[in-house]
């Protein structure tokens, strides 16, 4: 049996993600399972990647692991993009409500068949990041941690 990699659950959450926070009515641009560098002013967008990553033997005599894999799920919202409808007074209140959504889809996904057998917000607080410049853009960052349990 081939070790399972943190893409897996990377690309899961992407997925699961994007349905549920992009398209008609929603808030986010896109989600990207990957750091996207240029960004070129797009806004509001999720990009997920991984974090740190714990495997330990399940039990002796296994070559199967016990992992505990670190996903950042990473918020950017443009300053103030008046396209957008996005000004300085609403930019908080957008990346509150796209974390609240991310929130729900963590809480409908505890469990993955086949890619995680947990998933909750990790111990560490998110990192809120005002007024950083990313691609020539100023942006409204929030790096949320989660952590996915995986087992082989």
């Amino acid at each position: 049996m081939a070790t399972k990699s943190r893409e897996l659950a990377r690309d899961a959450l992407a997925s699961l993600l994007s349905a549920a926070i992009t398209g008609a009515g929603q808030p986010v641009q896109a989600v990207y399972n990957y750091f996207k560098g240029a960004l070129a002013g797009e806004s509001p967008v999720v990009l997920v990647t991984s974090g740190a990553i714990g495997r330990e033997i399940a039990g002796q005599g296994t070559a199967q692991y016990e992992m505990k894999v670190g996903l950042n799920v990473i918020v950017l919202v443009a300053e103030a993009d008046a396209a957008a409808g996005i000004t300085e007074q609403n930019v908080d209140d957008l990346v509150d409500s796209i974390e609240a959504k991310i929130a729900d889809v963590v809480a409908a996904n505890q469990n993955n068949p086949g890619v995680w057998d947990q998933l909750k917000y990790s111990d560490q607080p998110s990192e809120p990041l005002p007024g950083r410049d990313l691609d020539g853009h100023p942006y409204v960052v929030e790096i949320i941690r989660l952590e996915a349990m995986v087992y082989d």
